[in-house]
């Protein structure tokens, strides 16, 4: 659509900006992988050497993304990235998210003048590492929709119960689902009854 679309130019972000939702271990550990043909963080998420640019490609056009909508230089936006994010938290890469775009997409807008943030996750799998990152931050509003199965579904967490921490208990909603094969309505009902009136 391009007389409805305009592209972001892509960037990779800055080390600076991915120390405020990692740790620089971590930053430095992801970093790494680009001397190496290929390394693992957990069973599940790998890297090559091409994953560190890839992941710092989508965290930066993640994070100028919302600046751009916050700044009202665009309306909305969509950002079609990868690796995703939800599932790395402040220490650690899991579930084949290496950096949280979310959350460096949350500190980009709150940097461009957002006073709050609200992320809405709907993911099949809790995003662990959001929850992680803002469960102690009354500024950022977590609220996930995914799979739980008592948490026998991965990563395992993501129960009605996690709320937040100290100033930001309160401030992560998840809407855990019992079992798979949940459908179109039952999403419209939780939007309408849970995640609308909040």
């Amino acid at each position: 659509f391009p007389s409805k679309c305009a592209l972001v130019p892509p960037r990779e972000i800055t080390k600076e900006e991915l120390v405020m939702v990692h740790t620089s271990d971590h930053v430095e550990s992801v970093e790494q992988t680009k001397n190496m043909l290929y390394s693992y963080f957990t069973s599940d998420t790998y890297a090559n050497g091409h994953s560190a640019c890839a992941a710092k490609l989508a965290a930066g056009l993640c994070a100028d993304l919302a600046s751009l909508i916050v700044s009202g230089r665009v309306r909305n936006g969509f950002a079609l990235v990868r690796p995703p994010g939800h599932h790395a938290g402040v220490k650690q890469a899991m579930g084949f998210c290496l950096h949280n775009n979310a959350a460096v997409a949350a500190l980009a807008a709150q940097k461009a003048g957002a006073k709050k943030v609200l992320i809405v996750d709907w993911d099949v799998h809790h995003g662990n590492g959001t929850q992680e990152i803002f469960e102690g931050n009354k500024s950022v509003l977590y609220i996930s929709l995914h799979r739980h199965e008592d948490g026998s579904f991965y990563p395992g967490t993501g129960a009605a119960d996690e709320v937040g921490d100290l100033d930001g208990k309160g401030f992560s909603v998840n809407i855990p689902w019992s079992c798979g094969g949940v459908g179109d309505n039952d999403y419209i009902f939780a939007f309408q009854h849970v995640v609308l009136p909040i």
